[in-house]
């Protein structure tokens, strides 16, 4: 056999660490299962709420076009005055 070959004389080593890698990946589908359903329920949760907020939401976007739009017009009265 070659030097990378597994040991043949304790072979219940092999069993244990196919029954540890068994029920890693169990844990793994159970871990990824229920994120999964907690991601689903912010992502309803999340959407409920924008629906339900839609006016309050237009009004804080108008808001922060205004004060883009502000600061815009601030940078571009600043860069006139600079290049004086």
């Amino acid at each position: 056999m070659g030097l990378d070959a597994p040991a043949m004389e304790n072979p219940s080593e092999w069993t244990v660490r196919g029954n540890k890698m068994a029920k890693d990946a169990e844990k793994n589908s159970y871990r990824r299962f229920i994120l999964f359903v907690a991601g689903f329920f912010i992502l309803v949760l999340g959407v409920t709420l924008i629906l339900i907020w839609w006016k309050d939401l237009v009004v804080i976007f108008r808001g922060a076009l205004g004060l883009i739009l502000a600061l815009a017009g601030l940078f571009m009265m600043y860069a006139i005055n600079k290049t004086k």
